[in-house]
Formats: structure tokens, C-alpha cells, sequence
């Protein structure tokens, strides 16, 4: 190429020589036009050029047009000419001088013809913009339309924040029109998450903890106030609302939830979704609350927080809470439950989703037996979600549970009690997801029976510490063929727990080509959040699922208790850009100081990371975002 166009442009050398370039002028003679000509086919063999050749050509282009000089040996040297010679080199220039400012002139004419242009260009686009935003068929939406599509703005799994970063907030930041539109839309309106700022607080010299106020009773009045203007807004909708308080534990009586809360009674009528975390004085308020004030409530969540400055355990007498009666209710969640579930007046035969999640240790030893459970979910007819924790009991007879699709187990006493007294007495042909915890203590456990009647299983989720490597391992190998989704979590952190999945165990998950049998052959997602196997025996998993007929691998997602051993991003790459979607994390455990901070997330599992200076650790890159 370069060969090429070297003698092409020798070519145009010798015809230039022959019809040497003319002084400036208006005539236009055959000369002007051969020498336009030369320049014309100079400039078309710069096009194309590569980068390397083109260095080369415009140094013989620039050659061409330029005369014939006496020094051309001494150009780019440290030549120190003679004064008989700077002379000789003055007299050159003369000519390239004059045509070096009858360019940069006509260079600076251009440019402001061009600047002309520019301005010109902009006013007449200023002016069609205009008009044409009136024809914008945004604006000739139906004002229906256009709430609809605020509608679809908003957050779809959770209650909206008050935040400027987000609907409905943020519609109303747009134009003047939006606004309007956003502030006449109820619906917009009638979900609501309230984070109650968490209290700063310092420790004394004598390790007293003490109140520390700047900014914190501005923040807290500026929630409330946009707590009753935002529900202002929603005039007559049926509301869905949350309310996080995460300093529950330290607040001290009488805590800043309080006055929120109350606030909320004023809504009760219009109450159908509610979820309350914050400290026992919630419940307090909820006694207050009769069967026929929440006449619209289907959803109830609470987490009350016991304070650390109150006393012990204290029994709740939940059978005076009327609004446990509600006619429409028939989503009930309790966590951190301090009483007997036995004695809530609900509507049991309504219930379609039920949970008892973290109960105080006395309830899970003395009122949740597997028998009481059983005893309890006769009455769901219609259930289809649920989440309890259990104690070891005698044996019952089958129940069948033919709409429950969602099974939250976690076992508070022995765990091979509560697999064979509850787990194997229930016959569930909707299951779909089944989630369970617990802590075996070297006791064998097996889950086999339980899994052989789930065929349509879909979801599981799993603590190491339920496990002995060889129980694993045979939980691995009885799991049915219908499993897409399997996550194994060590909620604990401890490393003699995390080592029932080494890499032993992890491998009954890795095809193998000399045998037929492969479990989870369905299996599209692996979550593990803290797990101990090697790099290797991941690259191994992957690289055989993705190899197997069909692929049904989707996503994996790993976080190692560990800095990382050998880098398998190369190899899992082509896997990456095949669709898998991958994340590992290597965590080497870093902590820092922890930094005062009021988010309107607060308590949302899509919650904003925190900054950097609160959590150290080292990431491997995410490939597919």
C-alpha cells in the first residue's frame, strides 16, 4: 500500500514540475487548472491512507507543492547555517511567507463565515424547536394517558421514599404542567415508605451513651410534616405504607416513631397495606385499633424492636387487638414475636400468606411446637405462602396444604425432629419455593422423604450449618429435577459451619461426563453469598454447566470469604459474552467506621449502597449490569 501510493505521488511530482504553481492572482489559466488538478489528486490519494502511510505522504505532498529548495538535506537537523546562507534562506521564504498569511487570512474569513453560519444555524433551530415542542405528541396525550405512565414510574415492589431522585417527587420537578398533573393524581400519592431518621448518638468518657441532637429534631419534623402532606395527597386511595425505624433497640422510651406513627391513625380507614418496624410502643398503638377502623387493611407486617433499656420478655395480649380481625385481612407477618401465634383472633380460614419470622426463643421452644404448627396451618385453608419456625413434637397425621406454593421453615429445637414431625406430615403439591434454617449440631438430617413428594419445586434456599458435608451432599443429590433457583447461605459467618460446602461437596452440582445423572439438570441461578470452595472448582461448575445440552445456567452469583486465589475471569468471559450473568465478590472482612446517615431508603432491600469508608472490600467486577 505504502509502495502504492509513494509512486502515485511521484507521479504527481513530475507532472508539477512540468507546470511549476502560479502566483496568486485572479487569471484562470490552463496552468491554475493543471495545478488545481495536481492538488485535487494529491488530496484524493491522502484518503485512504492508513495511519502509518500517511505520515509519509504528506511529507512528499508538501514536496510537491512547495518549490525546490537548496537546504531540503538540512530540514529537521541541527544545521547552524552561515551568514551568506541565512541570507539565501530569507529569500526563499519570501514567496511561502506571503502565501502563509494569504492562507491563515482566508483560513480566518472562513471561520467566521462559518461563526456566522453557527449563529444563524441556532436562531433558525430555536425557532423550530419551538414550534415543533407544540406539535410534541407528549403534549396531545389524554390526561389519563399521562397518569397512567406516572403510574408506571413508580416503584412496582415496594413503597415510594421521599426523595427527589424518584417518582412521584421527581415528576413533579419536571415542568410546571407535570406538576400539576402529579399533584392531582391521588394514586400517585397513596404509597408511602417513612424512614424514621436513626438518632446520633456518642459515647461519654465513662462509657455512658449520650444524646448528641445537632440537625436530628430538624430532620425529624421536616418527615413529619411531608408524611401528612403526602398522605394529604391521596384524598380517598386505599393506602400502602411502611415505616422503618432501624435505632428501635436504642431508642429510648417515648422514641421519635411515636408522633409518625400516631399520625398514621388518622388514615386507619384507608389502611391496606401496612408495615411497621420500629419499637414496642407500635404495638401499643395498635390496640387502639378496632375490627371496624380498618375496613380495607389485607396486609399486616410487624417488627417491634424491644428497647434495651426496657425490661425482659413481655407477653403482648394480642387477643384485644381487633385489628387482627379485619374482614379483608389475609396477609400477617410477625417478627420478633413474643407471644403465642395461637393467640391471635385472625380470620384463619382468609389467610393466604402467614409468618412468624424471628421469634423471641422461649416462643419458639414452648409455643411453636411441630404439633402446635400443625395445629395452626389446619386452619389456612387457602394459604399459600409461610414462614415459621418450629420446635421438635409428636408425630401428627398428613395434612394437605393444596394451595401452598411458598414454605418458610426455620427449626428452633432439633432439626431432624422438625423434618420428621412437620416437614414429612405435610403434603404440599403447589410448592414451588421452599426456604429453611437451622442449626444441626452434628445431627444427621434428611430431607430426602420431603423432596421426593415436592415435585414441583422450583426455588430453594439453605444454611450451611443445617449440614454435615455427607447430609449436603445428599440433599444435593435429592433435589428434583425442577430445580431452577438454589441459594445456600451461612447467616452465621462461622468458618467451621462454611465448611460442610468445600469442594467436595460442591461438586455433586458439577456435571460429569461419566455418569448420566446430573442433579439440578434445570438449574438456571446459583446464589452462594459466603462460601469457602476453591476458584477452580467454580471454573469447573461453570465451564461443565455451560457445556451441558441444553444450557439452562443463567446467573451465578458467589462471595468468598477470601481474597482471591486465581483469576478466572478470562476463562468465564467467553461464558459472559454467551449471556451468563456472573458476580464474585472476594471479601477479606474490613470493616470501617461506621458514618451517621439519613436515608429515605432506610429498611428497603434496594436501599442505596453505603459509602466506601463504611464497608471495605474487593470486588471482582460485574460483567453483565
Amino acid at each position: 500500500m505504502l509502495r502504492s501510493r509513494s509512486q502515485q505521488l511521484e507521479k504527481c511530482e513530475r507532472e508539477s514540475k512540468k507546470e511549476s504553481l502560479p502566483p496568486a492572482g485572479p487569471e484562470v489559466s490552463a496552468t491554475n487548472i493543471t495545478s488545481c488538478l495536481v492538488l485535487l489528486n494529491c488530496s484524493q490519494l491522502l484518503q485512504g491512507t492508513t495511519e502509518d502511510d500517511r505520515p509519509h505522504n504528506i511529507h512528499l505532498l508538501t514536496h510537491i507543492l512547495m518549490p525546490p529548495s537548496a537546504f531540503s538535506s538540512k530540514l529537521g537537523t541541527n544545521y547552524c547555517p552561515r551568514d551568506d546562507e541565512v541570507a539565501e534562506i530569507r529569500a526563499i521564504l519570501v514567496g511561502p511567507s506571503t502565501r502563509l498569511k494569504r492562507l491563515d487570512d482566508e483560513i480566518a474569513e472562513l471561520n467566521r463565515a462559518i461563526d456566522n453560519l453557527t449563529d444563524e444555524r441556532d436562531s433558525v433551530r430555536a425557532y423550530v424547536d419551538a414550534h415543533r415542542a407544540l406539535i410534541s405528541p407528549v403534549r396531545r396525550l389524554p390526561l389519563d394517558v399521562i397518569q397512567e405512565i406516572f403510574m408506571a414510574c413508580t416503584p412496582a415492589h415496594r413503597d415510594c421514599v421521599m426523595s427527589a431522585f424518584e417518582a412521584p417527587v421527581l415528576l413533579g420537578r419536571i415542568c410546571s404542567s407535570w406538576r400539576m398533573i402529579s399533584l392531582s393524581t391521588p394514586r400517585l400519592w397513596s404509597r408511602l415508605h417513612i424512614a424514621i431518621p436513626a438518632r446520633p448518638s456518642q459515647l461519654a468518657d465513662d462509657g455512658h451513651r449520650i444524646v448528641n441532637l445537632p440537625g436530628y429534631e430538624e430532620k425529624l419534623t421536616q418527615r413529619l410534616e411531608t408524611t401528612k402532606t403526602w398522605l394529604g395527597r391521596s384524598r380517598q386511595c386505599p393506602l400502602s405504607l411502611s415505616v422503618n425505624s432501624e435505632n428501635a433497640s436504642d431508642a429510648p422510651p417515648g422514641s421519635s416513631a411515636l408522633p409518625i406513627a400516631q399520625t398514621l391513625l388518622a388514615f386507619t380507614s384507608r389502611w391496606q397495606h401496612i408495615s411497621l418496624h420500629g419499637p414496642t410502643e407500635f404495638l401499643q398503638i395498635l390496640s387502639t385499633i378496632a375490627e371496624k377502623d380498618v375496613p380495607m387493611l389485607e396486609t399486616l407486617k410487624v417488627k417491634a424492636v424491644r428497647q434495651r433499656r426496657t425490661s425482659a420478655l413481655q407477653q403482648t395480649q394480642w387477643g384485644s387487638f381487633g385489628i387482627l380481625r379485619g374482614q379483608r385481612l389475609s396477609n400477617v407477618t410477625f417478627n420478633g414475636l413474643s407471644s403465642n401465634p395461637l393467640s391471635f383472633p385472625l380470620r384463619w380460614e382468609h389467610l393466604t400468606s402467614f409468618a412468624i419470622a424471628n421469634p423471641h426463643p422461649i416462643v419458639a421452644r414452648d409455643m411453636l411446637t411441630s404439633a402446635k404448627v400443625m395445629q395452626m396451618l389446619s386452619g389456612c385453608a387457602r394459604i399459600r405462602e409461610c414462614q415459621l419456625a418450629a420446635d421438635g413434637g409428636s408425630e401428627n397425621s398428613t395434612l394437605i396444604l393444596p394451595s401452598l406454593h411458598l414454605l418458610h421453615i426455620t427449626a428452633a429445637g432439633i432439626v431432624d425432629l422438625t423434618i420428621r414431625h412437620l416437614l414429612n406430615r405435610l403434603s404440599l403439591p403447589e410448592l414451588r419455593h421452599f426456604e429453611f434454617f437451622g442449626r444441626a449440631e452434628g445431627n444427621v438430617v434428611d430431607f430426602a422423604p420431603f423432596l421426593a413428594m415436592s415435585t414441583s419445586l422450583e426455588t430453594i434456599e439453605i444454611e450451611t450449618q443445617t449440614f454435615t458435608k455427607s447430609s449436603l451432599m445428599g440433599l444435593f443429590h435429592a433435589l428434583p429435577p425442577t430445580m431452577k433457583h438454589l441459594r445456600i447461605v451461612n447467616s452465621h459467618r462461622r468458618s467451621e459451619w462454611v465448611k460442610a460446602l468445600d469442594d467436595e461437596a460442591f461438586s455433586a452440582l458439577i456435571p460429569s461426563t461419566n455418569s448420566l445423572a446430573v442433579s439440578c439438570p434445570a438449574l438456571q441461578e446459583l446464589r452462594i453469598p459466603h462460601c469457602s470452595i476453591s476458584d477452580k472448582a467454580l471454573l469447573r461448575f461453570i465451564t461443565a454447566r455451560m457445556a451441558a445440552q441444553p444450557v439452562t445456567l443463567k446467573r451465578v452469583e458467589i462471595g468468598f470469604n477470601r481474597e482471591m486465589e486465581v483469576d478466572i475471569r478470562t476463562d468465564i468471559q467467553r461464558f459472559v459474552e454467551d449471556g451468563l450473568k456472573v458476580s464474585i465478590t472476594y471479601r477479606p472482612g474490613l470493616i470501617g467506621p461506621k458514618i451517621w446517615q439519613s436515608s429515605p431508603w432506610q429498611g428497603l432491600p434496594d436501599a442505596p449502597s453505603p459509602p466506601l469508608s463504611s464497608v471495605l472490600q474487593v470486588s471482582v467486577d460485574h460483567w453483565n449490569h
